[in-house]
Order: C-alpha cells, then sequence, then structure tokens
C-alpha cells in the first residue's frame, strides 16, 4: 500500500488508426462495435467527433478492457479538409479524403491484457447523402422498418422544415428540413441564414439538444454579432402506428423556430432505415461510378409508382456493392430477385423502367393478346409432386449484425401429400424478420401455386412490351377466356422473321400482406448498456476493525497513525438490477482519478425509526441479502452494528450495536444498512489526517460507464480514524442506563466499560459487552455541557471504569460527553448521554426541565434503589 503505488499487472493498449467505411458522403454515423458488443450508438448526422466510454467493454482492467477515446468521423463531404489528428500524427502528406468516409481513432485506450484486442465493426447510413445529381424523390428514400407494432416516440422531437427563423422579431432565414431528434441526437442542424438587417451575414452555426424530462429544447451555442436563435420546445405523442399519421404539439408560445403542430408519417428515428429498392435501382443506373446513364433516361413516373408502394408497404433493403466482387448487372439482378421487380428498357422511348410483381393492375387498361396474333402455342403446366413446399429465408439483422433465419413458410396440404420439400434462400439484403418472412411467403405462393405457362410465337404486337409487365391472354381455341399473364421472357425475332417468340405466366406472384408465419420476438433479456447514477452510495475512512483485516502483521506495525483509507458502498441503480459494479474515481482538488472497483453492496433499510437502544428490526428492499453471514459488520449511517440473526424472506434481523469505534445513534425509519462485511471497494491509496478528497461512483455496465458528470460527489475528510482509540460503552448513571435515564440529581456516580481497539482487531464488540482491558496509556475524559454548550464540570486521565461527577449547581438540561485518549488521539466519537438536572435532594425525581417532581401530598418523588 501506499499512495502512487501498485502493481503492474497488464497493460492497457493506445492505439491510432484510421478506418475506411465506404464511398461518402453519407448521411449519419449510428454505432461502434467491439467484437459483438456496443461501445457506441448514436446518430452523428455530419462529420465530427464522437467519444467512445466504454472502458469495461470486455471485462475492464479484471479482463481485456475495454474503448475509451475519441474518434473523429469524416464523412467525406465535398469540402472536407485533412484530419489535424492525422496530420500530426502522420505528417504534411495525409490527403483530405473527399469521397471516402473514414474514421479516425485518435490514441485512445483498445483493449487491455490481450495482444490481440477484438475487431471493430460500424454501422453507418447512406440513403439521401451522395447522389450525383441530389437524392431523387427523398420523400420516400428511406423506410422505417420494424415489427410494424406502435413505436414509441417519448423523448423525440420535430422541427418542421421550411419554418421561420426568429429572434426578437426579425426574420433571418427559415429551417433547410424537417429535422427529428433524439436524446443520443447531438448534431448539426445546419441552420444558415442571411440577413439584410444591417447588411452583415448572421451564421447560426450549431444547435444541441438538451433533454428537460419529455420535452426537448433546441437553442443555438455559437451565433455570430452576438444574436441567438432562442428556444423552441416540442413534444410528441408516446405511440404511433407506423405509416400512420401523427402530430407533433407546440408547447409554449412565441416559438423563434415557428414549429405550429406539423403532421408526419410516423417513423422510428430510433430503429432501422432501410432503403426503397426502386431507389437502389435507380442510384445504380445513374451514378457516374455505377451506370451512368442520365437522369433523363430513367422514367420517373414509373420509378415513383414502384417507390410509393414499396414504401407503403415498408419494403425496404439494406445492401452494399463492391464492384471488385460484383458486376453492376450482377448487383442488379440480386435487387430485382428479393424486390419481386423488373427493370427494363423500353424499346419504343429508350428509358428505363421499373415493373413490380406486385398485382396491382388496371384490368381494362392491360394489353390483350387474342389467338389472331398468336403463330404457335406451348402450355407446360406446372407440377407440385417435386414442387418446394416449405420455405426459409436467410438474412441480415443490422441491428444485432447477426446472419439470421426464418420459421419455416409451409404449404400443409403438398407436405401431406408428398412430404417435406424444403428449400432456404437467401437474402443477406433483408433487415427484419417480418419483412423476411413475407418474401418467404411470397416465394412458396410461387412455388406450391399451380400454375400454366406458356411459350408464345406472336406477331409483332408484342414488341413494345416490357419483361415484368402483365398482360391479358385470350384464347378461345385452347380455352382461355381471358387470364393475367405476366411477361417472363421475350426475344424480338430476326431480319428473316419478324415473329416474337414470349414466355409468360399465370400471374401469382405478388407479395402477400398477411403471412401465417411469424416470428416469436419474445421479451429481449439482455440488461440495458446505458449506465445508470448511482443514487444510494456511501464513502468513508475505513475504521480500524476494516484496515486490521486487510493488512498483514508487519504493514499494521508500520503503518503511521496520520494514515487513513478510503471505503465505499453503493448499490445497483438499475431496474432490474443488471448493472456490472462500480468504479471509484478520487479528486484531491484536480481531476478525478480511477482508483479501483466495487461491486455492489448487500444492503437493506430498516423500516422504522430506531433509538439508541434495541436489537430486533422490521427490514425491507433487501438485495443479495443471501450473501449476508451472521457476525459481519454492517454501516448504519455513522453506527458500526453486527449482524447477530437475519432472515430475508421474514425481513427481520438482530444486530450488536455500537461496534468498533462507534458508539450507540438514533435513525430515522428507512435509513440503509450496509453490509459492508460482505462487499466494499477499499482503496489502498493512503490519505493523510486533514486531507479532504471528493469521491465519485462510477456505474459500470456490459460496455459503458457512466459519464463522470453525472455522478454524485462525496466528501471524504481524513483525521487518522483507523489510530484513533475507542470510545466507552455500557455507561451506567447512577446505576441506571445512561441512554434512558430520565432524570438525575446530586452526585452522579458513572461506570463504564473500556474498548481497545488493538486486543479486538477484527473482532465486533458491541456497545453491552464487559470491560476490555484498554490500550497501554489509554485513559477516559468527560465533561458536562448545558443547552447553551457551556462546560459545567469536567474530568480527564481516568484509568478506572468508575468516576464520579460532583454535584453540580446548574438545574435542566445536561449532556455527559465520555472519550478515550491516547498518545493525544481522542475517539473518532464520544458517548453522548442527555438527562434533566436538579441541583436539590439527591435521589429526587426530575421533570425535563429539571424541576422536582412531588406527590399529591407536596412530598419530593424520590429515584428507587
Amino acid at each position: 500500500m501506499g499512495k502512487g503505488g501498485g502493481t503492474t499487472v497488464g497493460y492497457w493498449y493506445r492505439v491510432a488508426y484510421h478506418a475506411g467505411l465506404g464511398v461518402g458522403p453519407i448521411d449519419a454515423f449510428l454505432e461502434m462495435r467491439g467484437g459483438d458488443k456496443t461501445a457506441w450508438a448514436g446518430r452523428l448526422t455530419s462529420s465530427g467527433t464522437i467519444t467512445v466510454n466504454a472502458p469495461n467493454l470486455w471485462g475492464g482492467e479484471k479482463d481485456q478492457g475495454g474503448i475509451a477515446g475519441d474518434i473523429d468521423v469524416m464523412f467525406g463531404e465535398a469540402t472536407q479538409q485533412p484530419n489535424p489528428y492525422l496530420l500530426a500524427t502522420f505528417g504534411a502528406q495525409v490527403p483530405a479524403w473527399r469521397g471516402v468516409a473514414t474514421l479516425v481513432f485518435k490514441g485512445g485506450r483498445y483493449g487491455a491484457m490481450n495482444p490481440y484486442p477484438q475487431k471493430p465493426s460500424y454501422k453507418f447510413e447512406r440513403i439521401k447523402a451522395g447522389w450525383d445529381n441530389g437524392c431523387w424523390y427523398p420523400e420516400t428514400a428511406a423506410i422505417p422498418v420494424g415489427d410494424g407494432g406502435p413505436i414509441s416516440l417519448d423523448g423525440y422531437f420535430l422541427v418542421q422544415g421550411g419554418s421561420p427563423i426568429t429572434n426578437q422579431g426579425t426574420t433571418y432565414g427559415t429551417v433547410p428540413e424537417t429535422f427529428i431528434g433524439s436524446a443520443h441526437d447531438i448534431g448539426k442542424m445546419c441552420l444558415d441564414a442571411r440577413n439584410a438587417h444591417d447588411g452583415s451575414t448572421y451564421t447560426y452555426q450549431q444547435s444541441y439538444v438538451y433533454a428537460l424530462g419529455s420535452v426537448w429544447q433546441i437553442g443555438a451555442t455559437s451565433v455570430e454579432r452576438g444574436n441567438a436563435i432562442g428556444i423552441a420546445a416540442v413534444t410528441v405523442l408516446p405511440t404511433c402506428p407506423v405509416g400512420s399519421t401523427t402530430s407533433f404539439a407546440e408547447h409554449g408560445s412565441g416559438s423563434p423556430l415557428g414549429v405550429t403542430e406539423p403532421s408526419v408519417v410516423c417513423s422510428a428515428p430510433h430503429g432501422i432505415l432501410a432503403m426503397n429498392p426502386a431507389h437502389i435501382l435507380y442510384y445504380a443506373r445513374t451514378q457516374l461510378d455505377m451506370g451512368r446513364e442520365p437522369v433523363a433516361n430513367m422514367n420517373d413516373a414509373s420509378f415513383r409508382a414502384a417507390a410509393d408502394w414499396y414504401y407503403q408497404q415498408s419494403f425496404g433493403l439494406c445492401t452494399e456493392y463492391d464492384p471488385a466482387n460484383e458486376s453492376l448487372d450482377d448487383f442488379i439482378t440480386r435487387i430485382e430477385k428479393v424486390a419481386g421487380c423488373s427493370m427494363s428498357r423500353s424499346p419504343v422511348d429508350g428509358q428505363w423502367y421499373i415493373d413490380v410483381a406486385n398485382g396491382v393492375f388496371d384490368l381494362a387498361s392491360l394489353p390483350i393478346l387474342t389467338d389472331d396474333d398468336i403463330l404457335d402455342f406451348s402450355e407446360s403446366p406446372s407440377t407440385l409432386d417435386s414442387a418446394t413446399n416449405s420455405v426459409s429465408v436467410q438474412y441480415f439483422d443490422p441491428e444485432q449484425n447477426e446472419t439470421l433465419s426464418t420459421a419455416p413458410v409451409q404449404a400443409m396440404a403438398a407436405i401431406d401429400a408428398f412430404g417435406t420439400i424444403h428449400d432456404q434462400t437467401t437474402y443477406p439484403e433483408i433487415p427484419t424478420s417480418d419483412l423476411a418472412i413475407r418474401v418467404a411467403t411470397r416465394d412458396l405462393r410461387a412455388s406450391i401455386t399451380p400454375t400454366r405457362a406458356f411459350e408464345l410465337t406472336t406477331t409483332r404486337l408484342p414488341y413494345a412490351w416490357r419483361v415484368g409487365t402483365y398482360f391479358r391472354l385470350q384464347s378461345v381455341k385452347r380455352g382461355i377466356a381471358d387470364m393475367v399473364c405476366i411477361l417472363a421472357e421475350k426475344s424480338s425475332g430476326t431480319l428473316k422473321s419478324g415473329a416474337i417468340t414470349i414466355t409468360a405466366s399465370q400471374d401469382i406472384y405478388s407479395l402477400p400482406i398477411t403471412t401465417f408465419v411469424d416470428t416469436e420476438h419474445g421479451v429481449d433479456t439482455r440488461p440495458s448498456q446505458i449506465p445508470v447514477a448511482i443514487v444510494n452510495q456511501a464513502a468513508f475512512e475505513a475504521p480500524y476493525v476494516a484496515v486490521v483485516s486487510a493488512l498483514s502483521r508487519a504493514d499494521l506495525a508500520a503503518l503511521p497513525a496520520d494514515v487513513g483509507y478510503l471505503m465505499a458502498v453503493a448499490a445497483d441503480p438499475a431496474t432490474p438490477p443488471t448493472s456490472l459494479g462500480y468504479t471509484v474515481v478520487v479528486s484531491s482538488g484536480g481531476d478525478y482519478a480511477g482508483t479501483t472497483h466495487g461491486d455492489w453492496c448487500p444492503s437493506a433499510t430498516v423500516v422504522a425509526a430506531a433509538g439508541y437502544e434495541g436489537t430486533s428490526f422490521t427490514i425491507a428492499n433487501g438485495y443479495q441479502l443471501s450473501l449476508v453471514a451472521v457476525g459481519t459488520a454492517a454501516q448504519w449511517g455513522n453506527e458500526i452494528v453486527r449482524v447477530d440473526a437475519i432472515d430475508a424472506e421474514a425481513g427481520t434481523i438482530v444486530l450488536g450495536r455500537a461496534c468498533a469505534d462507534t458508539v450507540p445513534a438514533q435513525h430515522a425509519a428507512g435509513e440503509r444498512l450496509w453490509f459492508y462485511g460482505a462487499e466494499v471497494a477499499a482503496v489502498s491509496t493512503e490519505y493523510t489526517s486533514g486531507e479532504t478528497v471528493e469521491v465519485k461512483l462510477l456505474t459500470n455496465t456490459g460496455s459503458q460507464q457512466l459519464d463522470e458528470s453525472a455522478a454524485t460527489p462525496m466528501a471524504v475528510a481524513f483525521d487518522g480514524r483507523q489510530a484513533r482509540p475507542y470510545p466507552p460503552a455500557a455507561v451506567m448513571l447512577n446505576g441506571l442506563d445512561a441512554l434512558s435515564v430520565p432524570s438525575l440529581t446530586g452526585d452522579i456516580a458513572v461506570a463504564f466499560a473500556f474498548r481497545n481497539r488493538v486486543l479486538q482487531a477484527d473482532q465486533l464488540i458491541d456497545y453491552s459487552m464487559a470491560n476490555v482491558a484498554p490500550e497501554s496509556g489509554q485513559t477516559l475524559s468527560w465533561q458536562v455541557v448545558d443547552a447553551s454548550n457551556a462546560v459545567i464540570a469536567s474530568g480527564s486521565g481516568i484509568t478506572a471504569n468508575t468516576f464520579t461527577v460532583p454535584a453540580m449547581t446548574a438545574d435542566g438540561a445536561l449532556t455527559l460527553e465520555m472519550w478515550c485518549v491516547r498518545d493525544g488521539l481522542a475517539s473518532w466519537q464520544s458517548f453522548v448521554a442527555a438527562f434533566a438536572y436538579g441541583s436539590g435532594t439527591a435521589g429526587e425525581r426530575l421533570t425535563e426541565d429539571g424541576d422536582t417532581r412531588i406527590t399529591e401530598d407536596g412530598a419530593a418523588r424520590l429515584l428507587e434503589s
């Protein structure tokens, strides 16, 4: 032990690295993981710095450390400058990395003990950003996907795009776009505006989100020329079914952002935003680094209709494109397959169209193919004996960062007839189980529905038809009066023959709305990774009874008298209790520094108020009471007690009162008992008498640690407690218990028991036990004070177990204080007995004011002998 001492058992690793995310710019950076654990989660919407505070991600100092440090996330904007940290670390040749989303880990802690830390991974969103010509049809680009149930919007706010930005009656511009924010969304709103008031330019540089319960405020942190945007507060409805419309009501008046109850389609700002398949295909065809098609070559009406349908169906995909491993045509084919659509170029106008096999069409407007145009007819009816009758879909859940599979969707009649013929289809682009099951049902329907497929040779009538579109087949010769079919393939003929060959089939490919298999989401039993500030906690200087248990005889003998140690106890603030202990950080006037780790201390509250006496109590709110053993110590306010019996189920406890260096105390109802004999955080740093430190306890979860600013500080003053002699015990006044004597008069005969910290060592001797021979040189001192704290009588140097307080002239409420002294050190606590005193005849009974009590005959009442 010793200040600044300790043994090195391993090392934290401090690393600097620059990692690529993908093509930039991106919409938002959402999450960083180390291995399979989240180190940071939020929504960063522009280039900036995030602080990762997960030092216990992999077990902290007891295991493989964690991640803690600042990360610069660079979105890859066209105006992006070289990163200052990269310049300072790697030299002036560092590029700006425009057009590429990257991040820089700036030398923070990454793992400990193990030289092979777990691999980092990142989640980010790129839907509307990075388009060469701006995001096409942005209203439907991002699709919120989930389980289809109500989404909690409590704590989210909305600012409507186009709202005026005003200050003191002057309008400086408008909010550029509708903004939805949350508790974790501390991002730049880009509120740039110009004002002609005096020809100057006012730039509202940043607005941050501050929590006020369920209402959120937005306020500018810096504004040129001393102007301020002011504050806007809005709240939202607690729940909103996906896809429905709700309103966000403004609170307060004169809102500088001018929010006036906008209505929006509900989404999940805290959930998954997936990309519309129509937008994926549009992007692939028009982006300069992919398809390079001019926007004029895209049929806007066709793509908008498809985008609207996918948005209404909550059909969003999460995918990636790596040109080194996949051609553009292969990528488009992959998206078409999972989305159930076809993108083709019209031979008439040369534009690209998208056709979705969704069963949505206007029968009257469909083109018709009749016997007059059919030159050759061939039909291939389907058979079910070898058809797949059980389908599951493998998909990738970006929230869990895991590949999952749905339960099989089955055609029971076909299974009864032909046995189970199962097929698993892999669609890594699908982000949720609900969408995966709907697609599985779609694929199963296509497999087990009896269909009729046709190979037809026709005249030039179908020349303008596109693959994936609907038409009506009317062939009276073949017994087909009117059938809606989908054009699957088409060959436009040759120079020698203008006949067209097409392949068509009945329409059975539409995406179902209802499925008969669902995913059992269950209850998420994973403990929350958000640390909660500790409410029930205590920190104190360690008593001798604890120090003697922790040190060897040699260390104890060499311990200076003015040295003390810090101890702390705390209860898990999480409900249910799932946090992984806490870290003790201490400040001696400067920054807080970590000292040790603590586990949650067993504790309980005493139901009723307690006086100086009494040993049996009722307890409640017990935590980990199974760890409490009979005979161990507990801290009750400033009184150390001994557990003599405990029944957690019955809620009863028996205590030995005023053990070690404490005296009996009174306790309020509900005061907490800390059974620190089972678990306590002991700091090995040595503190000297007269030193005062501030202590904070930082909650640890599996991946995060409570921010230092959120913890409540506790001040601990050190005064050499462990070296001080124990106070007297078992005090009697005139043969009466000093803790309950009502009144006294005349001489006061005092008897008491000594205590000896060295002889008692780690034994818990309570207040009522017999005398223990005092330490060498230990004496007793006493004084009597009145209500004004004036000393009436006093004495010192007492070595016997009795002494007498001579009769005093003072009448009224008096207090006897007793303490022990050794080597100039007084007891950490003094014994105190309060009583009414009268200077009349010895043995008279007195009132609390010191007056003599009398009988009905006027005679003085006497104390019983």
